[in-house]
Protein backbone atom coordinates (compact mmCIF):
# COMPACT_ATOMS: atom_id res chain seq x y z
CA UNK A 1 0.00 0.00 0.00
CA UNK A 2 1.07 3.76 -0.69
CA UNK A 3 2.19 6.05 2.49
CA UNK A 4 -1.55 7.26 4.06
CA UNK A 5 -0.44 8.32 7.50
CA UNK A 6 -0.82 11.87 8.82
CA UNK A 7 0.77 13.73 11.84
CA UNK A 8 1.52 17.48 12.67
CA UNK A 9 1.14 16.94 16.47
CA UNK A 10 -1.19 20.14 16.39
CA UNK A 11 -3.92 18.49 18.68
CA UNK A 12 -1.75 17.63 21.15
CA UNK A 13 -1.11 19.25 24.59
CA UNK A 14 2.45 20.97 25.50
CA UNK A 15 4.74 18.42 27.12
CA UNK A 16 5.64 14.62 26.97
CA UNK A 17 4.76 13.14 23.02
CA UNK A 18 4.46 9.49 24.64
CA UNK A 19 1.33 7.97 24.25
CA UNK A 20 -0.39 10.64 22.25
CA UNK A 21 -2.66 9.25 19.97
CA UNK A 22 -3.87 11.61 17.13
CA UNK A 23 -3.70 11.74 13.47
CA UNK A 24 -5.02 9.30 11.11
CA UNK A 25 -3.48 6.03 9.76
CA UNK A 26 -1.74 4.85 12.39
CA UNK A 27 -2.55 1.63 14.58
CA UNK A 28 -0.24 2.55 17.83
CA UNK A 29 0.15 5.55 19.70
CA UNK A 30 3.22 7.23 20.23
CA UNK A 31 5.87 4.87 22.89
CA UNK A 32 8.61 5.56 24.02
CA UNK A 33 11.29 8.03 25.21
CA UNK A 34 9.34 10.57 27.69
CA UNK A 35 12.34 12.84 26.31
CA UNK A 36 9.86 14.50 22.98
CA UNK A 37 8.09 17.20 23.95
CA UNK A 38 5.28 18.84 22.22
CA UNK A 39 5.56 22.46 22.56
CA UNK A 40 4.59 25.52 20.22
CA UNK A 41 7.55 28.01 20.07
CA UNK A 42 9.61 26.56 17.44
CA UNK A 43 7.33 25.04 14.74
CA UNK A 44 6.84 23.96 11.32
CA UNK A 45 3.62 23.98 10.39
CA UNK A 46 0.40 24.53 12.35
CA UNK A 47 0.24 25.15 16.27
CA UNK A 48 3.14 22.70 17.66
CA UNK A 49 5.67 20.82 16.48
CA UNK A 50 8.52 17.85 18.73
CA UNK A 51 10.90 19.29 20.56
CA UNK A 52 14.26 16.60 22.60
CA UNK A 53 17.09 18.77 24.38
CA UNK A 54 18.54 15.59 26.12
CA UNK A 55 21.88 14.98 26.26
CA UNK A 56 20.79 10.92 25.40
CA UNK A 57 20.28 8.51 22.71
CA UNK A 58 15.96 7.98 22.57
CA UNK A 59 13.54 7.34 20.35
CA UNK A 60 9.63 6.92 19.78
CA UNK A 61 8.00 5.40 17.53
CA UNK A 62 4.56 4.32 16.24
CA UNK A 63 2.73 1.68 13.85
CA UNK A 64 1.40 1.90 10.54
CA UNK A 65 -2.53 1.31 10.36
CA UNK A 66 -1.08 -1.34 6.93
CA UNK A 67 2.38 -1.14 6.11
CA UNK A 68 4.33 1.02 3.02
CA UNK A 69 5.62 -1.10 0.17
CA UNK A 70 5.17 1.98 -1.99
CA UNK A 71 4.70 6.02 -2.34
CA UNK A 72 5.96 9.15 -1.84
CA UNK A 73 5.71 11.05 1.64
CA UNK A 74 6.75 14.31 3.52
CA UNK A 75 8.40 14.76 6.80
CA UNK A 76 9.68 18.16 8.45
CA UNK A 77 12.72 18.70 10.85
CA UNK A 78 15.28 20.61 12.03
CA UNK A 79 18.34 20.86 14.17
CA UNK A 80 19.71 23.49 16.83
CA UNK A 81 23.49 22.63 15.84
CA UNK A 82 25.20 21.23 12.21
CA UNK A 83 28.31 20.04 13.91
CA UNK A 84 26.50 18.29 17.02
CA UNK A 85 24.07 15.15 16.89
CA UNK A 86 21.62 13.82 14.66
CA UNK A 87 18.23 14.23 14.07
CA UNK A 88 16.49 11.98 12.06
CA UNK A 89 14.00 9.90 11.01
CA UNK A 90 13.97 6.09 10.80
CA UNK A 91 11.41 3.66 9.27
CA UNK A 92 11.55 -0.07 9.94
CA UNK A 93 9.48 -3.36 8.18
CA UNK A 94 7.60 -5.87 9.99
CA UNK A 95 10.94 -8.01 11.02
CA UNK A 96 12.03 -5.00 13.09
CA UNK A 97 15.00 -4.65 10.49
CA UNK A 98 15.45 -0.33 9.61
CA UNK A 99 14.82 0.09 6.27
CA UNK A 100 15.97 3.69 5.90
CA UNK A 101 17.36 6.40 8.39
CA UNK A 102 17.18 10.04 7.19
CA UNK A 103 18.18 13.25 8.79
CA UNK A 104 20.77 16.24 9.90
CA UNK A 105 23.88 14.50 11.09
CA UNK A 106 26.95 15.75 13.04
CA UNK A 107 28.87 16.56 10.15
CA UNK A 108 26.73 19.41 8.54
CA UNK A 109 25.10 17.03 5.89
CA UNK A 110 21.66 15.46 5.71
CA UNK A 111 22.58 11.67 5.65
CA UNK A 112 20.76 8.47 5.09
CA UNK A 113 21.71 5.02 6.26
CA UNK A 114 19.83 1.59 5.96
CA UNK A 115 21.11 -1.29 7.81
CA UNK A 116 24.24 -2.78 7.92
CA UNK A 117 25.82 0.20 6.35
CA UNK A 118 27.63 3.51 7.16
CA UNK A 119 25.67 6.93 6.28
CA UNK A 120 26.12 8.70 2.93
CA UNK A 121 25.83 12.37 2.81
CA UNK A 122 23.17 13.75 0.92
CA UNK A 123 23.65 17.23 1.13
CA UNK A 124 24.59 19.98 3.56
CA UNK A 125 22.30 22.18 5.61
CA UNK A 126 21.99 24.71 8.39
CA UNK A 127 21.39 24.59 12.01
CA UNK A 128 17.97 26.44 13.22
CA UNK A 129 16.48 25.85 9.71
CA UNK A 130 13.52 23.42 9.29
CA UNK A 131 13.95 21.08 6.62
CA UNK A 132 11.52 19.34 4.70
CA UNK A 133 12.56 15.66 3.32
CA UNK A 134 10.52 14.06 0.23
CA UNK A 135 10.97 10.36 0.15
CA UNK A 136 9.34 8.49 -3.21
CA UNK A 137 9.62 4.63 -1.76
CA UNK A 138 9.17 1.53 -3.62
CA UNK A 139 10.09 -2.12 -2.58
CA UNK A 140 9.35 -3.92 -5.38
CA UNK A 141 11.65 -1.75 -7.06
CA UNK A 142 14.13 -1.70 -4.26
CA UNK A 143 14.70 2.17 -4.88
CA UNK A 144 14.38 5.39 -2.49
CA UNK A 145 14.61 8.82 -4.00
CA UNK A 146 14.92 11.92 -2.13
CA UNK A 147 13.91 15.55 -2.44
CA UNK A 148 15.17 18.50 0.38
CA UNK A 149 13.24 21.21 0.73
CA UNK A 150 15.31 24.02 2.38
CA UNK A 151 12.57 26.43 3.03
CA UNK A 152 12.80 28.56 -0.30
CA UNK A 153 13.22 25.56 -3.05
CA UNK A 154 13.67 21.56 -3.86
CA UNK A 155 16.94 20.31 -4.71
CA UNK A 156 18.07 16.53 -4.59
CA UNK A 157 16.27 13.46 -6.71
CA UNK A 158 19.02 11.53 -5.14
CA UNK A 159 18.73 7.75 -5.96
CA UNK A 160 19.34 5.52 -3.06
CA UNK A 161 18.69 1.91 -1.84
CA UNK A 162 16.82 0.99 0.84
CA UNK A 163 17.33 -2.08 2.92
CA UNK A 164 16.12 -5.35 1.09
CA UNK A 165 17.19 -8.20 3.47
CA UNK A 166 13.77 -7.98 5.44
CA UNK A 167 10.27 -7.72 4.19
CA UNK A 168 10.88 -4.25 2.47
CA UNK A 169 7.11 -3.47 4.29
CA UNK A 170 7.47 -0.24 5.93
CA UNK A 171 5.25 -0.58 9.41
CA UNK A 172 7.18 1.78 11.84
CA UNK A 173 8.21 4.99 11.74
CA UNK A 174 10.45 6.45 14.43
CA UNK A 175 11.65 10.06 15.75
CA UNK A 176 15.32 10.16 16.49
CA UNK A 177 17.59 11.55 18.83
CA UNK A 178 21.21 10.98 19.27
CA UNK A 179 23.54 11.37 22.69
CA UNK A 180 24.77 14.44 22.21
CA UNK A 181 23.53 18.22 23.81
CA UNK A 182 21.95 19.50 20.99
CA UNK A 183 18.24 20.85 20.72
CA UNK A 184 15.91 18.45 17.85
CA UNK A 185 12.71 19.10 16.10
CA UNK A 186 10.51 17.20 14.05
CA UNK A 187 7.26 18.31 12.42
CA UNK A 188 4.55 17.33 10.59
CA UNK A 189 4.62 13.36 8.08
CA UNK A 190 2.03 13.74 4.75
CA UNK A 191 1.72 12.38 2.33
CA UNK A 192 0.53 15.78 0.79
CA UNK A 193 3.66 18.40 -0.01
CA UNK A 194 2.99 20.81 2.91
CA UNK A 195 5.42 23.30 1.26
CA UNK A 196 3.16 24.36 -1.04
CA UNK A 197 1.61 26.61 2.19
CA UNK A 198 4.45 28.90 1.30
CA UNK A 199 1.54 31.11 -0.41
CA UNK A 200 -0.89 30.68 2.18
CA UNK A 201 0.24 33.63 4.00
CA UNK A 202 1.16 34.02 7.46
CA UNK A 203 2.82 30.76 7.64
CA UNK A 204 6.11 31.97 5.90
CA UNK A 205 7.69 32.63 8.65
CA UNK A 206 7.54 29.21 9.75
CA UNK A 207 8.87 27.95 6.75
CA UNK A 208 11.38 29.94 6.53
CA UNK A 209 12.83 29.76 10.13
CA UNK A 210 12.13 33.31 10.47
CA UNK A 211 11.63 34.08 14.15
CA UNK A 212 11.62 31.15 15.27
Amino acid sequence: MAWVAEENFNSYGDGDLHGENGGSGWATAWSGSTNFDVQGTTVYEGAKAVENTTNAGVTISRNLSSTVTAGTWYMAVRSGSNDTGFAYWQFKDTTTASIFAIGLDSNGQITYSREGLGRTNIQAYSANQWYVIKLTYSAAGETMDVDIHDGTSWSGDYNLVPYTLGDDHILTAILGHTAQAFNSYHDIITATDPTVVVSAGPRNLNLLGVGK
